[in-house]
């Protein structure tokens, strides 16, 4: 008689078997450890089903899994994806005295999330309705003005997250990044206690939206001498001609009556198709990079099939 039965001897069931339960452990694989398995070839631990990594601060976790077995070190300096535009972790470019090569990522960045999150904010602003009723029904109406407040957030958040996680943490700056968030903090109660009685969910979005803002304010002259020049030269023209263009495009598809779900692909396709392709008569370096990266996968997983 067993006190326990194990389905999979992955990291969890085969530590769990060893806690002095009388254990039956069944396993589809003839080998135990699940996916974290590896074998010597040539005497050196080869990961059987791809590559696992097991982390943790916990010192008291850590210590209690090397009980049973030998953990290699692992240094990992991962890599964060921003669309098809790869953002290194800039602590490696810290780390390595490459204060150039860090700007010219942080500058990247921030102009990637300029033009992302300018024409998605108002895509959704203006199609917020559209977007309610397909996903929830018409009888969550009252949820349009709040989902159009909050999606200002999407370009103070992504600009934010670079500043702060991707620049100044880098940097050593963490107690400006906390400093900031505190602003934020504070800002978002101080609305929130103002306009939620009157205003309810929009009040509350509206507080989170100027939080945002004030977070990104604080971080932006905590590295105004380091960023200046990247939002001096953003594509501000460029983008609004754009998306005004992709707005006249698009907006004429909710006079028509087709339905939430229909006006939604449309709405978008145009949009979106309309804006792309005015940022690339205007030959924006960074889309013409994108429509490059993209172009080229295609290329190459054509060549691959023949």
């Amino acid at each position: 008689m067993y006190d326990y039965l194990i389905v999979g001897s992955g990291l969890y069931g085969a530590i769990f078997a060893r806690e002095g339960k009388k254990v039956l452990v069944i396993d589809k694989r003839p080998k135990v450890g699940g996916n974290i398995y590896t074998e010597k070839i040539e005497g050196i631990n080869v990961h059987k089903y791809r590559a696992h990594i097991f982390h943790t601060n916990n010192k008291k976790v850590r210590n209690y899994v090397n009980k049973y077995a030998t953990f290699n070190r692992f240094s990992n300096s991962p890599v964060a994806k921003l669309g098809t535009v790869l953002l290194p972790r800039a602590s490696y470019y810290i780390e390595n005295n490459q204060k150039d090569e860090f700007l010219i990522i942080a500058k990247k960045a921030i102009h990637f999330v300029w033009i992302i999150a300018i024409p998605l904010m108002l895509y959704f602003i203006l199609f917020a309705k559209e977007g309610i009723f397909f996903l929830s029904g018409s009888s969550f109406g009252n949820s349009i003005m709040p989902m159009q407040v909050i999606m200002q957030t999407l370009l103070f958040t992504g600009i934010s997250n670079i500043m702060g996680i991707q620049m100044m943490i880098p940097l050593g700056n963490e107690k400006v990044v906390l400093h900031s968030e505190i602003v934020g903090a504070f800002v978002d109660l101080i609305i929130n206690i103002a306009l939620i009685p009157k205003l309810g969910a929009t009040g509350a979005a509206i507080g989170t939206v100027v939080a945002e803002l004030f977070v990104c304010i604080v971080q932006y002259f905590a590295l105004k001498d380091m960023v200046f020049d990247m939002y001096k030269n953003l594509p501000y023209k460029s983008v609004l001609l754009a998306s005004v263009i992709g707005v006249i495009g698009s907006l004429w598809i909710k006079s028509i009556g087709v339905g939430s779900f229909i006006t939604l692909a449309i709405s978008s396709v145009l949009f979106f198709g309309i804006y792309f392709i005015v940022l690339t008569f205007m030959k924006e370096k960074l889309v013409l990079e994108l429509e490059k990266q993209v172009l080229d996968k295609v290329l190459n997983r054509g060549m691959k099939h023949e």
